[in-house]
């Protein structure tokens, strides 16, 4: 079977870093399609993506970034969370996220091996209905360092 590259995208510049900080083979979820379908032979893409990674805010200091784009072949959105520096060049300190399906809420982790658990989450329906959403870091709270109603310490998400 051959595999054909349909579109490049970059988000971003790679962080100045020995260690690989985006798109580890280990992670799940780098890039993830939502309310949609992705069937490439039939040329049908529906949907919204996101994707997170970190970029360098100074060389060897990196910041969360969150980008997403509507498919088909949609212009990437991308915010920049400044509240936070990731600066541990370790390649387990990945950015890992997740939709709730309940409530189209993001919750998103990261900087997480060996350190303080960092977290935060996104106002309601920000993916359930992203194109009437704004798209920016005033829809997200602030960085937590537990997951509300559970006082446990964590570290690693995958």
């Amino acid at each position: 079977m051959k595999c054909n590259t349909v579109f490049t995208t970059i988000l971003g510049k790679r962080p100045v870093a020995v260690n690989n900080l985006n798109g580890e083979s280990f992670q799940q979820d780098v890039l993830v399609t939502y309310n949609g379908t992705s069937v490439v032979r039939a040329r049908l893409m529906t949907g919204w993506q996101y994707c997170g990674v970190y970029v360098d805010h100074v060389e060897g200091q990196r910041r969360v970034q969150l980008s997403r784009r509507k498919l088909s072949r949609g212009q990437w959105e991308s915010i920049v969370f400044t509240d936070h520096t990731q600066v541990e060049d370790d390649g387990h300190n990945v950015i890992c996220f997740g939709i709730c399906h309940q409530d189209g809420s993001m919750h998103i982790s990261w900087d997480l091996h060996s350190s303080t658990f960092n977290y935060r989450q996104s106002r309601v329906d920000l993916v359930s209905d992203p194109d009437s959403a704004v798209w920016s870091t005033e829809s997200f709270g602030p960085v937590e360092h537990e997951l509300p109603g559970l006082q446990q310490d964590m570290t690693e998400v995958r």
